[in-house]
């Protein structure tokens, strides 16, 4: 004679997953919890003395690059340069807030016009609009 078991198959699994429960949170209980965390490094680390600046993660200290690196050499009037790496805002003056004459889209070519101002370059585009971009999202290389 076979012995029949009190409970059915689907009260015999919630009861296991039960039992399963209990006992990873009990193993987690016991051995889980060795230590408490030691705390991480906030950030920013402060700067060494008389620099004016903070420091990097090493802790050495973070000197500031040029604002428009590629503005050293301005590119004479009349050269035809392209858009990149991103796409360019044709502004009516030389200033990030200025209003905005249209959207250059990556890879547009513009004719430069010779004036550098504040690291933008006054440029012609194809439409004959004359305004004010970026120094560094244009380029004399066509982008890929």
């Amino acid at each position: 004679m076979s012995k029949e078991s009190a409970f059915g198959p689907a009260e015999a699994m919630f009861r296991m997953i039960f039992i399963t429960l209990v006992a990873l949170f009990g193993v987690l209980a016991a051995f889980g919890i060795d230590q408490p965390r030691q705390p991480q490094a906030q950030f920013p680390l402060p700067a060494p003395e008389g620099t004016g600046m903070m420091a990097s993660v090493t802790g050495m200290p973070l000197t500031r690059a040029p604002r428009h690196p590629a503005a050293t050499a301005v590119p004479p009037s009349g050269t035809a340069l392209f858009v990149g790496p991103r796409p360019a805002i044709l502004r009516i003056t030389p200033q990030t807030g200025a209003e905005v004459l249209h959207m250059l889209t990556f890879g547009a070519q513009v004719r430069s016009l010779g004036e550098l101002r504040d690291g933008f370059l006054k440029v012609q585009d194809a439409q004959g609009a004359t305004g004010f971009v970026p120094v560094h999202l244009v380029s004399a290389k066509q982008p890929i």
